[in-house]
């Protein structure tokens, strides 16, 4: 006789998949509590790395693409310089 773990009723937070019960015996409220504020923390924590790192990749790619910019500007002066000497 199995006191401390009943077997799956239709009000139990486990439910049937079909004469099984999906997670075994009766979860309890707690637990089924505990285990999706746990999910819900992964989550949030897995969200808020991808967005950290979405936000330096962004952040790099302006940096180079502005480095870039100055580069081909500075390239431009050099060669206007040079175009505007005399020539010996």
């Amino acid at each position: 006789m199995d006191v401390a773990f009943p077997r799956c009723r239709d009000t139990s937070l486990a439910g049937y998949w079909g004469d099984t019960c999906f997670l075994g015996d009766h979860i309890d409220a707690a637990v089924a509590g505990l285990l999706g504020a746990a999910i819900g923390a992964l989550a949030g924590v897995i969200g808020s790395v991808l967005t950290a790192w979405q936000q330096n990749r962004t952040e790099r790619e302006r940096r180079r693409a502005a480095q870039r910019d100055e580069s081909l500007k500075t390239q431009r002066q050099t060669l206007l310089h040079v175009a505007a000497r005399p020539v010996v």
